[in-house]
């Protein structure tokens, strides 16, 4: 799948993005020794670097793709994730856009998988944002994408849905049972948001405004020990991003 296939299998005018992540497991992760990441796939020096010797942690950080990167290591796992900064806001929502940062995202993603070893698991993660004129619209909207869940929108008040839907699914490194995990609530947004890395919460419009939320957690399997290339991560992740993007536009479904 090429780049812009990717915009087009994501394209959802409904949602915009708070935040995207990306998590490997790869056992031969080695922090001490995958130091100036950052640097690596960005092309640019880090705002900030966090190094925890006996814990062997590193974390980098800094804005990049009209957001803020973060680019964490831990023995056997890494973390490569973009959220907001005080500045980033569309409509009174601190978001990065529309799907479309994704592909942004996606871009820097790639470059990041090409200094990871063979993985054994990947996870893919976005949180989505969708405004809300009151908190009887919100959960109006919110009842249209969860067809199996009967929401009373006049009455209902911190409501909170939370679903895995495991789905067989063919990949460049064979059938897997990939882990379809969504949240779904309506949030006061004043309340609710915080930036990657900020030092507090963002603070958007008044108290009474409201956002659908949408919280996506697409994942291969943690029984799967078997590691994959390397070279085939980044493939791995263009489905679970279309997984991510299906829920999206079509609610909770089978």
């Amino acid at each position: 799948m090429s780049h812009d296939t990717l915009i087009k299998t994501t394209q959802n005018t409904k949602w915009l993005v708070e935040s995207i992540r990306a998590t490997i497991f790869a056992p031969a992760i080695d922090p001490p020794q995958m130091q100036g990441l950052w640097s690596k796939v960005t092309g640019e020096e880090p705002e900030a670097a966090l190094a925890q010797a006996k814990k062997k942690l590193i974390q980098e950080e800094g804005p990049i793709a009209g957001g803020r990167l973060v680019v964490a290591l831990a023995p056997a796992r890494a973390d490569f994730v973009l959220g907001v900064t005080e500045t980033n806001s569309i409509d009174d929502l601190p978001v990065l856009g529309s799907f479309e940062a994704v592909q942004a995202w996606a871009t820097f993603a790639e470059r990041w998988m090409t200094h990871l070893p063979d993985a054994t698991r990947l996870a893919f993660g976005v949180v989505l944002l969708q405004r809300a004129d009151s908190r009887i619209d919100g959960y109006t909207k919110l009842a249209t994408s969860l067809p199996t869940i009967k929401v009373d929108v006049e009455g209902s008040r911190d409501f909170f849905y939370q679903i895995n839907r495991p789905r067989m699914t063919e990949m460049a490194v064979g059938s897997l049972l990939v882990n379809r995990l969504s949240k779904w609530t309506v949030a006061r947004r004043a309340l609710s948001f915080n930036s990657v890395g900020g030092p507090k919460p963002i603070t958007t419009a008044e108290d009474s405004d409201y956002a659908v939320r949408l919280e996506l957690d697409i994942s291969t399997p943690v029984e799967h020990e078997t590691t994959w290339p390397a070279a085939q991560s980044f493939s791995v992740l263009k489905e679970l991003i279309r997984l991510a993007s299906e829920i999206g536009e079509r609610g909770d479904t089978l």
